[in-house]
C-alpha cells in the first residue's frame, strides 16, 4: 500500500490553524501523502495518541476534504489547492473551489513563514498565475529544477546548437554509451516465484526493488494492483470501498420518473454515454467475452461522471482506460440461472441470471457490484494519483505543459539528442500528448499497460514514471533516431512506436525506474555549469 510518508518530511511547530465556523487550534503540522492526493496534517499541542487516518482512503473526492480526530486535523490539498498569502500578520490561506477561505494557517513570525512555505513548495509544484500573492497547487511533484536555472541552460545549449551542419557521430555514440551504461539495469527481468512475490508485497519499497527484476504473471497482477493501491486483498472487498461506492451509484440510479422527465441534461448525460459505449461494444467485448460487461461499464463511468461533471465529454477516454483493467481483474464468466417462483420449474419467465465473474487467478471471482466496485476505485486512482483528470482537464493553450519534463528531461541529461531530434525536424513535443495523458493505453494492447501501470504505481510518482518511461524510449531508440531521414515536420510517435517492436517493455521499465532514481543526479551534472 502507497506509504503516507513523505521523503525528507518535516514537521513544523507553533503553527495555528482557523477554520471557517470553527474554534481556533495550535500545534505541529506536517504533510503526508494520502492514495490521491497530499495533505497537511496537524496535531494539536498536548495530544500524545497516535496518528488515527491509517486508512489511507480517508480523503477522495467521494470524503469530505478536512477530517478531524479527538485533536488530529488532515485537509486536503486538492480540494483546498488554491492558496492566498496575507504577510502582516504572516499567514497562509487555503482556499476551497469556489475560492472561499477554508484553512488559514497562521505562523509566529515571517522567518516561520517563510521556511514552511518554502519547503511545501519543494515538495509539491505550486505556481503563480500572475496576480501578487496569489497561488495554486498544480502537481504533488516538485518541479524537475530551478526554472530560472532550466531558462539559462536552455538558452546556452539552443546557442551551441549547429543545426546547420552534421555532428560527429564518434561523439554522439560515446555521450549515448556512457549514458546508457549508467541508466541500464543489470539484469534481466525474469517470471517471479510465488515466494518472491509474496516477500514483496510486504511494503511498497520491497515491491519496487521486485519489478526491476521480475515481471509479474497475469494470475497475480489484479493482487499486486490492489496491494499497491490498498483496495486489498480482493478475496473479500473492503465493505467501506463498496458502501462509498454504491451510496454515489445510487445518487443517480435512484432518480425519479418524474426527475428523469424534468431532466434534460441528465437524459442528454445517459444518452451520450449509451452512445459511445454503443460505438465502443467492440472493444470492450474482445477484453471480457460477455454482453453483461457493457452494463457494468456503464454504471462504473456513470459514477465517475458523477463525481466530474467534465468526463461526460471524456467517454471515450475512459472507456479506453477502463479496457485495461477490465484485462487486469477479469478473464471469464459464468451465469447461474436463478429461479423466482419453484411452482413452475418449466418456465423462463421467472428467472434471473446472476454473472459471476472470475480472475486469472481461479480461486478469484467477483459479483457485478463487486467488480464495479474494484473498477470505479481504480478508475479514480488512475485519474486522480495518475493524474489523468488534471491532463484531461487542461485547457488547450495549456496542453503544451504535458510534454515539458519530457522535453526539459532529454534537453538537461542529453543535449546531444535533443540537438539532434531538432536537426531531423522534431518541431514539436505535442504528438506524445495522447499517449502520455493516457498513460500508453493509445499505443500498447492491455496486457502490456497493465505492467506500466503497476509498475508507475510502485514507482515514487505515478504520472513522473510515465514520463521517464517515454525519455527511456528516447534515450534507448537513440541509434535509430540518428539513422531517420530529416522531414519538415518529424513525428515524434515514429521514433517510440519501433523500440516497443524490439525490445520488451519490461526492460524500458526498468531503465524508467533507474532513470527515475538517477534523475536528480542526471539533472545536476547538466545544469552544473548555470
Amino acid at each position: 500500500m502507497i506509504s503516507t510518508e513523505i521523503p525528507d518530511s518535516r514537521t513544523f511547530d507553533n503553527i495555528s490553524m482557523y477554520l471557517t465556523g470553527l474554534s481556533a487550534v495550535s500545534g505541529s503540522i506536517s504533510l503526508r501523502k494520502m492514495i490521491m492526493t497530499h495533505a497537511l496534517y496537524l496535531i494539536e499541542d498536548g495530544i500524545d495518541s497516535p496518528y488515527p487516518f491509517t486508512d489511507c482512503y480517508t480523503l477522495t473526492p467521494l470524503t469530505k476534504p478536512y477530517v478531524c480526530v479527538d485533536g488530529h486535523h488532515i485537509f486536503d490539498l486538492s480540494f483546498y489547492s488554491e492558496i492566498t498569502i496575507i504577510e502582516e500578520p504572516a499567514r497562509l490561506c487555503f482556499h476551497d473551489p469556489t475560492q472561499e477561505l477554508g484553512i488559514s494557517l497562521n505562523f509566529k513570525s515571517k522567518d516561520a513563514f517563510h521556511d514552511f512555505f518554502d519547503y511545501l513548495k519543494s515538495q509539491i509544484t505550486i505556481i503563480s498565475p500572475g496576480l501578487q500573492g496569489f497561488f495554486q497547487i498544480q502537481r504533488f511533484e516538485p518541479p524537475i529544477c530551478d526554472e530560472k536555472k532550466l531558462a539559462i541552460k536552455k538558452k546556452k545549449l539552443f546557442e551551441s546548437f549547429h543545426l546547420d551542419s552534421n555532428a560527429n557521430s564518434d561523439v554522439l555514440l560515446k555521450y549515448q554509451s556512457e549514458l546508457l551504461a549508467r541508466i541500464t539495469p543489470p539484469n534481466k527481468q525474469v517470471v517471479a516465484s510465488e515466494d518472491d512475490l509474496n516477500d514483496a508485497m510486504e511494503s511498497q519499497e520491497k515491491m519496487k526493488k521486485f519489478l526491476t527484476k521480475f515481471f509479474i504473471p497475469n494470475e497475480r497482477k489484479a493482487d499486486v494492483w490492489a496491494f499497491l493501491t490498498g483496495l486489498g486483498p480482493l478475496d473479500t472487498i473492503n465493505e467501506n470501498r463498496k458502501n462509498e461506492y454504491l451510496a454515489l451509484r445510487n445518487q443517480w440510479k435512484s432518480i425519479t420518473q418524474s426527475q428523469w422527465r424534468r431532466s434534460k441534461i441528465l437524459r442528454d448525460s445517459f444518452n451520450l454515454l449509451n452512445q459511445s459505449i454503443g460505438q465502443n461494444k467492440q472493444k470492450l467485448i474482445t477484453v471480457v467475452d460477455d454482453p453483461s460487461i457493457i452494463a457494468v461499464v456503464f454504471n462504473v463511468i456513470m459514477s465517475l461522471c458523477h463525481c466530474y461533471n467534465f468526463l461526460s465529454q471524456k467517454h471515450n477516454e475512459q472507456i479506453h482506460l477502463i479496457r485495461v483493467f477490465l484485462f487486469m481483474f477479469v478473464q471469464r464468466t459464468e451465469k447461474t440461472v436463478i429461479k423466482t417462483e419453484t411452482s413452475n420449474s418449466n418456465s423462463n419467465n421467472n428467472q434471473n441470471v446472476k454473472i459471476t465473474y472470475y480472475g486469472y487467478r481461479e480461486s478469484l471471482s467477483y459479483s457485478s457490484d463487486d467488480l464495479e466496485t474494484i473498477l470505479f476505485w481504480s478508475m479514480l486512482f488512475i485519474l486522480e494519483r495518475g493524474e489523468v483528470r488534471r491532463l484531461l482537464e487542461l485547457p488547450e493553450k495549456e496542453k503544451g505543459s504535458i510534454t515539458a519534463q519530457v522535453n526539459d528531461t532529454i534537453y538537461i541529461v542529453h543535449p546531444l539528442l535533443y540537438e539532434l531530434l531538432l536537426k531531423k525536424g522534431v518541431k514539436t513535443f505535442d504528438r506524445l500528448i495522447p499517449l502520455l495523458t493516457m498513460h500508453f493505453s493509445t499505443l500498447l494492447p492491455s496486457c502490456d499497460c497493465t505492467d506500466i501501470w503497476i509498475a508507475a504505481t510502485a514507482a515514487p510518482n505515478f504520472f513522473g514514471f510515465i514520463q521517464f518511461m517515454v525519455v527511456s524510449c528516447f534515450f534507448v531508440n537513440f541509434p535509430n533516431i540518428m539513422s531517420l531521414q530529416p522531414q519538415k515536420d518529424q513525428d515524434l510517435m515514429k521514433m517510440i512506436e519501433p523500440i516497443f517492436q524490439v525490445l520488451d517493455h519490461y526492460y524500458l521499465e526498468s531503465v524508467a525506474f533507474t532513470l527515475m532514481q538517477k534523475s536528480s543526479e542526471l539533472i545536476q551534472e547538466g545544469l552544473a555549469d548555470v
